[in-house]
């Protein structure tokens, strides 16, 4: 009995053995054939490639009465496309010379490799990233890597998403290769993105209520002193550096608009209105300002003032 346990260019094959007369029976390298569906009555010489688990080129021998399994991987010689062929392998009798063939049910060779693409965001925070991978021929496996060599990386179940753990934590612009594979162990060709894994939170932060600020790129020697307000509207300056693009929120004791409780792209000055009473008040204001970058790292400033309206 000859069943195959994997199909592709070099086909492995497992089979059980078992004669009852009382002699020796052989299996060799150069006893292997294959016919296509086209033509089952045409067979051709396998190559022998490999024999599993031993490693060398030479007849196995069976002995009698015992049911041996034996393993052997073949190559069919066929050109680049999806077949169906029959394998048969040759058991002669070593001391009689008798031979007969045991032979395979239909085989799919498959030699069309999988292909792939994909594209990565521009910047994670996280040493972990997913993404989705546009896949063609049936791919059933995937392998990730940060060089295209895949040097000792495993191979992972495919259903069209890939997941990737940084080699390191240095901030830095990264490249992660992809390759595929499917059950016929047919590999496709190393693809590549880059993402850049950035951690630092926006720095240098400045928020300033009512002051005098002589332009939001350049604080150096600037006193960052406060005008305490006495009218509720109120000019609110900002200022952060940042690898990335950055925004803001805004919250606090201000009245809603368009500036106020929403993600916002950085800027300044930047109107508010403070909540309270026009006349005859005196309390104190806490402003929150967030600042986020483009991947998602975040730092803020409370800043107090005091609104006083009495007159």
């Amino acid at each position: 009995v000859m069943t195959s346990f994997n199909s592709g260019p070099v086909v492995d094959l497992e089979f059980n053995l078992q004669h009852t007369d009382g002699l020796d029976c052989d299996v060799a390298t150069n006893g292997f054939q294959y016919a296509m569906a086209t033509d089952l009555n045409t067979w051709f010489d396998c190559t022998a490639h490999a024999s599993l688990p031993t490693t060398d080129f030479q007849s196995f021998v069976s002995s009698p009465g015992r049911l041996t399994e034996l393993r052997w991987s073949v190559k069919t010689d066929l050109a680049s496309n999806d077949e169906q062929v029959k394998i048969r392998v040759k058991v002669t009798d070593t001391s009689a010379g008798d031979s007969a063939y045991v032979e395979t049910t239909l085989l799919s060779i498959k030699t069309t490799d999988p292909t792939a693409s994909f594209t990565l965001s521009d910047y994670t925070n996280t040493t972990s990233v997913s993404f989705s991978v546009s896949s063609a021929n049936a791919p059933s496996h995937y392998r990730t890597a940060e060089a295209d060599d895949f040097a000792s990386v495993s191979w992972i179940a495919f259903s069209g998403t890939a997941q990737h753990t940084f080699d390191n934590n240095t901030e830095e612009t990264k490249s992660i290769y992809l390759e595929l594979r499917d059950q016929y162990f047919n590999v496709s060709t190393s693809e590549s993105d880059s993402i850049l894994y950035h951690i630092t939170p926006p720095e240098e932060l400045v928020v300033r209520i009512n002051g005098t600020v002589p332009g939001i790129y350049d604080y150096t020697g600037v006193t960052l002193t406060d005008d305490y307000p006495t009218s509720r509207a109120v000019s609110l300056d900002v200022f952060a550096t940042d690898l990335l693009d950055i925004e803001i929120y805004i919250d606090g004791p201000v009245e809603d608009s368009a500036d106020v409780r929403a993600w916002i792209d950085l800027k300044t000055p930047i109107a508010l209105e403070l909540t309270g009473s026009d006349e005859n008040y005196d309390a104190d204001a806490t402003i929150t300002v967030q600042f986020r970058d483009a991947a998602q790292n975040t730092s803020s400033v409370n800043k107090t003032t005091r609104l006083n309206t009495k007159v």
